[in-house]
């Protein structure tokens, strides 16, 4: 209980009509509960949640400065004293609303009876009970018609349904809602059947980043697929399945990142209908390499440099990669030129008239099957054996004449 004199302001009791209740010394009494007027809503009212400490004091400190206002209010101003019923200090929060029933996410049979229950309790307020309860569906397909804690056993169709529920206490404050997804499946037990592909069936890839081609058929539809790196396969009431349109041909590319490190990775789907029945594992295995290969020149040198006199290419070597494997090997000339060699971890070419005058830097490159590549380079010099001097005979005679 507090007291002051001159002017006097309360606060309703803890209920639905929030605002200012007043009792003057004469006895008459006075409430205001306009949420038209600004020192009201100013009184913490917020629909759900009631904070009457410092909003209400500095609500009274405002009516003892500015008397102009009681009359408004419905009193005259006069030697009166304040009444505070309640604890000005307390929070009050709003009571909590829970869904018992259904417990299941999925439940499989056509025409399923569905029955809803729900629940409410207090936090912190022990002198209020639950006195009203709320129940509504997204787009209306589940029909609400009373008001208590349990909603009807309702005979669904396949399909999903989201309900919503809140509760009130005694004092009038609503819940929050909750919501429960449900999806109601066919009599059906077959399984929808699916593949997956890595990067269109790519053998090898030099990046973690790839692409998933994902294909599902089923005669009633498939309404969710499950892509992981692990071949435990999920349950059908896990939370990581990807929600998609139903549809009984299912075709979709989706980004997903392998893990790192070379070597073969595999990657598994599963698709599931909206009866709960779940494909077999599909799987699809790559090689992921970001490790370029190796290619070395051993022919005509293993040096940096060559010399020679004849315009014909003849060089060899060796490639390798432990990954993915080598897929080609070709060689370019600075000065003009190049093509694919002759095989791959052991390889060879031969080119006529492929070398200029002077030098020819001859650039040998592999390539693996994840297309990474690697480089060797030889620069050989060519030098005609024809030196471009004057041609000539020379003829020796004997003192007869006669040419020896």
């Amino acid at each position: 209980m507090y007291t002051y004199e001159d002017y006097i302001a309360g606060y309703c009791v803890f209920g639905n009509d929030y605002g200012l209740a007043a009792i003057a010394s004469t006895g008459s009494f006075a409430k205001y509960s306009s949420e038209s007027k600004t020192f009201y809503k100013e009184l913490g009212k917020d629909g759900n949640r009631q904070n009457i400490g410092n909003a209400f004091l500095s609500q009274l400190l405002y009516l003892y400065k500015h008397p102009y206002w009681l009359p408004y209010i419905g009193l005259i101003p006069g030697h009166v004293f304040i009444t505070i019923l309640g604890d000005p200090t307390l929070t009050i929060d709003p009571p909590i609303a829970d869904i018992s029933e259904p417990t299941m996410g999925v439940i499989n049979g056509s025409e399923h009876p569905v029955t809803f229950s729900g629940s409410g309790h207090l936090n912190n307020d022990t002198s209020a009970t639950i006195t009203g309860y709320a129940w509504r569906s997204k787009d209306d397909k589940v029909s609400f018609s009373d008001s208590s804690s349990s909603g009807p056993t309702a005979s669904l169709s396949p399909g999903e349904y989201t309900v919503y529920f809140k509760v009130k206490d005694s004092y009038g404050r609503w819940s929050s809602e909750v919501e429960k997804t449900l999806t109601v499946g066919s009599n059906n037990t077959e399984k929808p059947s699916g593949s997956i592909s890595i990067n269109s069936g790519a053998e090898a890839t030099n990046s973690t980043a790839v692409t998933l081609t994902l294909s599902a058929s089923h005669d009633i539809g498939v309404t969710r697929y499950y892509v992981s790196d692990n071949s435990s396969a999920p349950l059908a009431s896990d939370s990581k399945w990807t929600p998609i349109t139903s549809t009984i041909s299912y075709s979709r590319s989706v980004s997903h990142t392998l893990s790192t490190g070379d070597g073969s990775k595999t990657v598994y789907a599963w698709y599931k209908d909206d009866a709960g029945n779940v494909s077999d594992t599909a799987s699809d295995t790559i090689t992921l390499d970001a490790t370029a290969p190796e290619v070395t020149i051993t022919s005509p040198t293993s040096n940096a440099t060559s010399f020679t006199d004849k315009k014909k290419l003849s060089i060899g070597g060796s490639a390798s990669d432990s990954a993915s494997g080598i897929k080609s090997v070709t060689w370019s000339n600075d000065k003009g030129g190049g093509e694919a060699v002759q095989g791959t971890t052991s390889w060879s070419a031969e080119k006529s008239n492929a070398l200029s005058d002077g030098e020819n830097i001859i650039t040998v490159t592999a390539t693996d099957n994840a297309g990474n590549t690697a480089t060797d380079k030889i620069t050989i010099t060519y030098t005609s054996s024809d030196l471009g001097l004057p041609s000539g005979s020379i003829t020796i005679k004997n003192i007869s004449g006669q040419t020896i």
